[in-house]
């Protein structure tokens, strides 16, 4: 199986997300027309970030190195031809993010592309523009991640403002470990933290006067989830502010509990939608979210065909 990305005309390729929390798979075949069908999609979570993004214990890159194992064995299954891996805010930052790098081309003979985090919130924001969700009005894309947050202001349908910032829920759960459920304190704690972080960002948010938020993740699966809507629709400002309230008041076993709670998001649903409700206390113009089934991975897609 080669990396290399050539001219993809009616041919089945794949793209390996390769984030801080979950490894993505979609395989597609290209067609003339330069659209795409999707074949298969398939996730692992690894939690590369389980530790911080600093450094990549070796249990963590035995866990990465399996997944991709399993992953590899689904591009042989489905004759994957290309196959183009991109690697996020854990591979970016740990010190010896190389050793991972290094095992997966000797064994598997492809290159992780470890990309910078404002070339991610580009590709995540042509994801996003690829999936057809509306941006007429100021909207922020926001996508949370293990290891980073990717915020992009979008007006008229150009982006004005984007960036990464290291404050992903992994990366949260490992700085601020917190009561279950989360204390009153600890949510403060957290909040001066992405204060700290996204001043200039919230600047420019509110004076942009955002009115809609478009998240592209997995934590606003959650919210789709449970909200029970589509790819697309809208979500009310007030009914994210009551999801996120819920999950941030109950422990543990309460959010496993929760009814329509997607498989493998309950532990770090209490980061995740802090991050949520703190953008929607931040920026107050925002008056409702959409969620894009499409993002970063889907952004190397539009490039490839």
């Amino acid at each position: 199986m080669k990396p290399e990305i050539n001219s993809l005309v009616n041919q089945r390729f794949a793209v390996i997300d390769i984030g801080s929390n979950t490894f993505h798979l979609i395989i597609v075949d290209s067609q003339k027309s330069g659209a795409f069908e999707i074949i298969n999609r398939h996730r692992e979570f690894v939690y590369l970030a389980k530790d911080g993004i600093q450094f990549l214990s070796s249990d963590t890159i035995d866990r990465g190195f399996m997944a991709f194992a399993r992953i590899a064995e689904l591009c042989q299954k489905y004759k994957v031809e290309q196959i183009k891996a991109v690697g996020s805010a854990a591979l970016r930052s740990a010190s010896n993010a190389t050793d991972f790098v290094d095992l997966i081309h000797k064994e598997y003979d492809i290159q992780i592309d470890v990309i910078s985090g404002l070339r991610e919130a580009q590709l995540i924001y042509q994801g996003v523009a690829l999936s057809g969700v509306q941006m007429e009005n100021p909207s922020l894309i926001v996508d949370i991640g293990g290891g980073s947050v990717e915020c992009i202001i979008v007006i008229n349908g150009s982006i004005t403002f984007f960036n990464s910032y290291n404050i992903g829920i992994s990366e949260l759960r490992h700085r601020f470990p917190h009561q279950d459920p989360i204390s009153q304190h600890e949510i403060v704690l957290i909040c001066d933290h992405l204060d700290s972080f996204l001043e200039e960002f919230l600047n420019k948010a509110v004076k942009a006067g955002i009115s809609t938020l478009i998240g592209s993740s997995g934590p606003f699966e959650i919210i789709e989830s449970i909200a029970q809507v589509k790819s697309h629709e809208s979500i009310s400002r007030e009914k994210i502010q009551v999801i996120a309230q819920k999950i941030l008041s109950e422990p543990l076993s309460g959010r496993l509990a929760m009814s329509r709670m997607p498989d493998g998001r309950a532990d770090l649903s209490v980061e995740s939608l802090l991050i949520i409700y703190y953008l929607l206390d931040r920026i107050q113009s925002i008056n409702c979210a959409l969620v894009s089934p499409y993002a970063l991975k889907e952004g190397v897609i539009s490039e490839m065909i």
